[in-house]
């Protein structure tokens, strides 16, 4: 499975940067758009293609036959909540609670993101803000609220709750996911600057703590960190 997800992704960006091109060329020219949605995850409008459905049959199908699998109920949560169906994700959720190796934190979180699922912003936001208070000190709390603040774009609460997410971390070497988080904010908001200083920590971060030298996600970060700086120079 490896092997061909890499053999996939290989020529899934040599799709979309064939299809940009031609985007650019003839925007009005419906053609290369559906390409650019299928190899790099842009969204669908159609919601006949957007939906989960088959994603939730299969976890379904793997959570029937391994009742005591905790991370497939979590999958299969994401679809649920990913089309709202929220009463579904609830049944599910009541499973997952009941299993031995339970976590109640992430349980609550799931909660809140059903809650956002009803449309009911007032009841997820009280959840969160129960739980960061109850487990001020918890890294992996206090990453899920960021994650759960970045995605109604609340991103003054997203930063800071990334950054005591990523000071409380007690593993090394650390992962770079609350750096990447606050690095996309940034230039979300048009601090391009923020964004390329936010990069050279995750440069940091993988020569000091993994020690990185000549790696793939170390020159990612490297690219990131010129583009950023590129776009921080242009808005000037």
């Amino acid at each position: 499975a490896n092997l061909y997800w890499h053999r996939m992704n290989s020529y899934g960006e040599k799709a979309a940067r064939f299809a940009k091109d031609a985007v650019r060329s003839s925007p009005d020219e419906k053609g290369c758009q559906w390409i650019l949605q299928k190899a790099e995850g842009h969204a669908a409008w159609d919601w006949n293609e957007s939906n989960h459905t088959k994603a939730i049959g299969f976890w379904r199908e793997v959570t029937a036959a391994n009742p005591e699998s905790r991370l497939s109920y979590l999958y299969l949560l994401d679809n649920l909540l990913a089309d709202h169906r929220s009463d579904e994700a609830e049944e599910v959720l009541a499973k997952l609670s009941a299993l031995k190796d339970t976590r109640p934190v992430i349980n609550e979180v799931y909660r809140a993101h059903i809650a956002l699922a009803r449309f009911d912003e007032p009841a997820a936001d009280s959840i969160i803000e129960d739980l960061v208070a109850e487990h001020a000190d918890d890294f992996a709390c206090l990453f899920e609220a960021a994650q759960y603040y970045a995605a109604k774009c609340d991103y003054e609460k997203a930063i800071a709750l990334y950054e005591k997410s990523f000071e409380n971390e007690p593993r090394r070497p650390r992962f770079w996911d609350e750096l990447m988080g606050i690095a996309d904010i940034y230039e979300i908001m048009g601090e391009y600057g923020k964004a390329a200083q936010t990069y050279d920590r995750v440069i940091g971060l993988l020569e000091n703590e993994w020690g990185m030298t000549e790696e793939t996600a170390l020159q990612y970060a490297k690219d990131e960190k010129m583009r950023l700086l590129t776009k921080a120079a242009q808005a000037c």
